[in-house]
């Protein structure tokens, strides 16, 4: 056997050996990922698990939940608070009918038509100092 033909076997027996690894990583990695997806899955699960179970039971949480039970609540507060914030700068008011923002001045929701009840509009007033310091205007 030439030199040429055994090289030309050392080459072929080589590039098998490269494309069966190469076949295996990338079966390796398929089933990776499907073991990633399948944890998300999990994941996704325990959470929707949870979230019935804290709708379920939010009014009466077992001891071995209500530090949890009482964090979200807070949180919910908290929540509320700052969207009631947002909503005074942003000068709107919730259609307790539908949740869409509105104007504070409309009488009727303008996507599903509810009466809004009067809103008072606080206004507040900054005194502004002028140039000469004496002197402010309202």
């Amino acid at each position: 056997m030439s030199i040429f033909e055994n090289l030309g076997k050392t080459i072929t027996h080589g590039g098998k050996k490269v494309a069966q690894t190469a076949k295996t990583l990338t079966g390796v990695w398929q089933l990776k990922a499907k073991v990633i997806s399948e944890k998300n899955n999990i994941e996704e699960n325990y959470k929707e698990i949870g979230k019935k179970y804290f709708e379920a039971n939010k009014s009466r949480p077992s001891d071995e939940f209500k530090e949890s039970f009482e964090k979200i609540n807070t949180s919910f507060d908290k929540i509320t608070q700052l969207e009631q914030e947002i909503h005074a700068m942003e000068k709107v008011k919730v259609c307790p009918s539908c949740n869409e923002k509105v104007s504070r001045t409309v009488v009727f929701c303008p996507k599903c038509g509810a009466k809004q009840e009067e809103t008072t509009v606080r206004t507040e007033t900054t005194l502004l100092p002028c140039q000469n310091q004496q002197l402010y205007l309202f």
